[in-house]
C-alpha cells in the first residue's frame, strides 16, 4: 500500500469522526474547550485501540507466516471486501438523507463514548483490511491520531456554526473513498 492509499483510508475514517462531532456541535449552546478536549480524548482512544486490535488480529501466524499464494490472495480479497462494505455503508447513509433534529443541550460524554464505539467498529474493520495488506502500522497510527483530533475539533465547530448542512456530501465522499480503495486493492492484487 502506498502513501496515497494510506491517506485515503485515514481520510475516510476521519469523515466518520467528523460527522459524529458535527452532530454534537449542532446541539451546543456554547463551546467549552474542556468538553471539546474530552471528546477528542474519547475518540482518540477508541480510534487507536480499534485500528491496532484490527491490525494485530491479522498478525496471527496463520496469516503472516504463510507462503501460500491462495491464502495471500484470500487476504487481499477480504481487505477489498471490507473497504467496499465501508464504502457502501457510507453511501447508504448519504443516500438516506436522515433529518437531524438540532436541539440545544450540552455534550454528554456517555453518548459520545457510545458513538465513538460505533465509529471504532468501522476503524477496527479498516485495521483488519490494512493488516491483510501487510502494511506497517506505526506511521498510520500517528496520522490517524492527528486526523482524529482535527476531525473532532473541526466537526464540533462546524456543527456549532453551520449545523449539519454538509452531512450527506461528506458521507458520500467518504463512501467513494472506501469504494476506490476496495477496487484499487482488487485491481492491484488480482
Amino acid at each position: 500500500m502506498n502513501v496515497t492509499e494510506c491517506l485515503l483510508i485515514v481520510i475516510g475514517l476521519s469523515f466518520n469522526v467528523f460527522l459524529v462531532a458535527e452532530y454534537e456541535g449542532t446541539m451546543l449552546k456554547q463551546v467549552h474547550l474542556k468538553k471539546v478536549l474530552g471528546v477528542c480524548g474519547i475518540f482518540f482512544l477508541w480510534q487507536m485501540a480499534s485500528i491496532l486490535v484490527g491490525y494485530y488480529i491479522t498478525a496471527i501466524p496463520f496469516f503472516r507466516k504463510t507462503s501460500s499464494e491462495d491464502l495471500k490472495l484470500m487476504c487481499y480479497v477480504l481487505a477489498s471486501i471490507i473497504f467496499l462494505i465501508l464504502g457502501f455503508y457510507m453511501l447508504h447513509k448519504a443516500w438516506k438523507r436522515e433529518i437531524i433534529q438540532e436541539r440545544l443541550s450540552e455534550i454528554q460524554m456517555k453518548r459520545v463514548f457510545l458513538e465513538a464505539a460505533v465509529i471504532g467498529f468501522f476503524t477496527f474493520l479498516a485495521g483488519i483490511g490494512y493488516g491483510f495488506l501487510g502494511n506497517r502500522i506505526g506511521t498510520t497510527c500517528v496520522i490517524i491520531a492527528c486526523a482524529t483530533v482535527l476531525a473532532v475539533i473541526a466537526g464540533i465547530y462546524t456543527g456549532y456554526y453551520q449545523g449539519c448542512k454538509f452531512r450527506n456530501g461528506i458521507y458520500g465522499a467518504g463512501g467513494i473513498i472506501f469504494l476506490v480503495m476496495g477496487v484499487s486493492v482488487l485491481v492491484r492484487h488480482l
